[in-house]
């Protein structure tokens, strides 16, 4: 699967879907769906990102999303998950890229191998988070189209965040991101949700401007 040439054919298409959807405007740009969970109670490694996480913020405010993302913690809990995730990706056949999580993370292992089985039951499709979950991850083997980017932000970023792989870093401001992607390290993802994907795949860590 070449998912670098499926990110520059990517292209962008209107879509409703009870399960999949988006609060994120960078999201919709580039057509990408998310499956969103209720933040905070399902992020048990977040740290300092709790203060200032986006997901408490605009749009993710609303009672309807709450009520959509309550619901869809109540879902990936069920035995049906899977079925009913796969029939809401057959759904949407023009829709390439995944992201589990624009609000949420990996709970525990069970649900981490939910998602897993999805990858392999959609083999082209490509699934991809932002997690602060890493330890939960230990001695699962991820298929080639299920991507997973280290967060700062957890409750220990050295003890849980591998240095020498993809990671992901806010920058207060402008400048010290442009500084950052200047040094060769860093891809500025704030505007273009897939360089994420890209960055993984280039061994790149990923910078974002906070907001």
């Amino acid at each position: 699967m070449d998912i670098l040439n499926l990110i520059e054919e990517n292209k962008t298409n209107n879509y409703k879907n009870v399960i999949f959807g988006t609060s994120n405007s960078k999201l919709k740009k580039n057509n990408i769906a998310s499956f969103d969970l209720p933040q905070g109670e399902t992020c048990p490694f977040a740290g300092e990102c709790l203060k200032f996480c986006y997901a408490k913020k605009g749009s993710y405010h609303y009672p309807n999303v709450k009520k959509k993302y309550t619901k869809n913690y109540e879902l990936s809990i069920s035995d049906n998950f899977i079925n009913i995730v796969d029939e809401s990706i057959k759904a949407l056949p023009n829709v390439n890229f995944y992201r589990i999580h624009s609000s949420g993370d990996y709970y525990n292992r069970k649900y981490i191998n939910k998602w897993v089985q999805i990858a392999k039951n959609n083999p082209t499709k490509v699934f991809y988070s932002y997690t602060k979950s890493m330890q939960l991850f230990k001695n699962i083997d991820l298929p080639q189209n299920f991507i997973i980017n280290q967060s700062e932000g957890t409750k220990n970023d050295n003890k849980y965040i591998d240095y020498k792989k993809t990671f992901v870093r806010i920058f207060e401001n402008k400048n010290d991101l442009i500084t950052a992607v200047e040094s060769g390290n860093f891809i500025d993802c704030s505007n273009n949700d897939l360089e994420s994907v890209k960055a993984n795949i280039l061994n790149k860590n990923i910078a974002l401007l906070k907001h």
